[in-house]
């Protein structure tokens, strides 16, 4: 880790954690929880999420502004070796920032633009392609493509009809005899 709350070899954070990080996270949930039921669709949720952030990142439910630690030791004892990897939904760029880190080619990508720009300007001078796409028609180019898929935030978001097509939609990045880790 470098700074408190930053993943190792970031950028510079558009918001440090602070000491207040709970409390503003605590808010944002609130907020967000008066929001979801207005909102019929997942990707005009995730966008209603971002655009109420106002760059915070404690107003981002799943940005903790770190790795997921189960996924940097699983990186520890499989380095990519130059391998493809996609992380699926990837917001603010922590975990794909990690998976690049362990040696693969990472592509990440987020159906939000806003989560996007925040992880390029989070890490400028990662060696993660961030894309702007969406998980149910991504560019056929992706299809197969990758060594290792990565996803952590998104299926357990949707609701059960688009949840029940994401299982298969990730799936179908990997090559075969690749990896998916969700």
């Amino acid at each position: 880790m470098g700074e408190e709350g930053v993943s190792a070899g970031a950028g510079r954070p558009l918001e440090a954690a602070g000491a207040d990080f709970a409390e503003r996270r605590d808010a944002a949930n609130r907020r967000i929880a008066t929001i979801e039921d207005g909102i019929p669709d997942r990707a005009g949720w995730f966008h209603a999420v971002y655009d109420a952030a106002a760059d915070d990142a404690a107003a981002i439910p799943w940005a903790d502004l770190a790795a997921k630690p189960e996924l940097v030791e699983w990186l520890r004892r499989n380095p990519g070796e130059g391998r493809a990897a996609i992380d699926v939904a990837c917001g603010l760029g922590d975990n794909a920032e990690a998976i690049a880190a362990a040696g693969y080619r990472t592509t990440g990508f987020d159906i939000v633009e806003k989560a996007i720009g925040w992880a390029r300007a989070r890490f400028p001078t990662g060696g993660v392609a961030y894309v702007v796409a969406d998980l149910f028609d991504p560019p056929d180019a992706w299809l197969g493509a990758f060594d290792l898929a990565f996803e952590c935030f998104t299926i357990q978001a949707m609701k059960d009809g688009p949840r029940d097509a994401a299982f298969p939609a990730v799936a179908r990045f990997v090559r075969p005899g690749g990896i998916l880790l969700l």
